[in-house]
């Protein structure tokens, strides 16, 4: 099958959120009705990780120390988001997340 970018229309999303901030970036996410899977929407997905990152000392973080490494638990919110909303849905995660930097992965899928 070749690739042909035409057929994207859907992107996937995922966003890492301290465990306190789940809920407040679940709420803004579904207020936005995505994550539609045939008959369905807000399909969602919350999975437990453990993340780490290191910050310079220009950094102004919301969890570790400035100038140091840091581990945490944090959620990973997955869904899906059409093409037309993908630009609202980023900057409504984006408007709630108290992260300084948001980790956020757009993925295109591809309709086959």
């Amino acid at each position: 099958m070749d690739f042909n970018p035409n057929k994207i229309t859907e992107y996937k999303i995922e966003v890492f959120v301290p465990v306190e901030s789940k809920d407040v970036v679940l709420n803004a996410i579904k207020s936005l009705n995505v994550g539609v899977i045939g008959n369905y929407y807000n399909c969602i997905s919350c999975t437990n990780v453990i993340s780490s990152w290191d910050s310079n000392q220009y950094a102004n973080p919301f969890l570790g120390e400035k100038g140091q490494s840091f581990q945490t638990d944090e959620i990973k919110i997955e869904t899906r988001c059409s093409k037309e909303k993908i630009h609202h849905l980023i900057e409504k995660i984006k408007s709630v997340h108290p992260y300084e930097s948001v980790c956020i992965n757009v993925i295109p899928i591809l309709s086959i």
